[in-house]
């Protein structure tokens, strides 16, 4: 590799770099709205055409105990329900199901979307 590309390889790096520190830096409730904005269009652009791609966010829970494996789609905080806003700043603590799919859910708001199917979920 030349030097040009040695520097841009660098570069592209160190956008990586701050990048991913400018996304751990976020509350929450801001890092799951960056990833609605995001993760929709990245399914879109990488998809097969003769299959419905979503990518989505779930968190697995462990029990140090037993082992036993709780898995939960991550919702999306609701703007248009949180008074356009992204509802308490908090972490993943709301849960509950959704109301479409019936999908086990969790989010950092009360009132969320559904990642599955965009469903308002009502989570406590």
């Amino acid at each position: 590799m030349d030097e040009a590309g040695k520097h841009e390889a660098r570069s592209g790096e160190a956008q990586l770099t701050m990048l991913v520190a400018a996304l751990n830096a976020l509350p929450m409730a801001e890092f799951l709205d960056v990833m609605r904005q995001v993760l929709p269009v990245q399914a879109a652009n990488n998809a097969d055409p003769a299959f419905r791609n979503d990518l989505m966010i779930v968190e697995v829970s462990t029990d140090q105990y037993d082992g036993e494996v709780d898995e939960r789609l991550v919702a999306w905080p609701d703007r248009d329900r949180n008074g356009g806003g992204l509802g308490v700043y908090q972490g993943l603590w709301e849960e509950g199901t959704c109301s479409g799919c019936l999908s086990t859910v969790t989010s950092s708001a009360k009132r969320a979307i559904c990642p599955r199917c965009g469903a308002p979920c009502g989570l406590t």
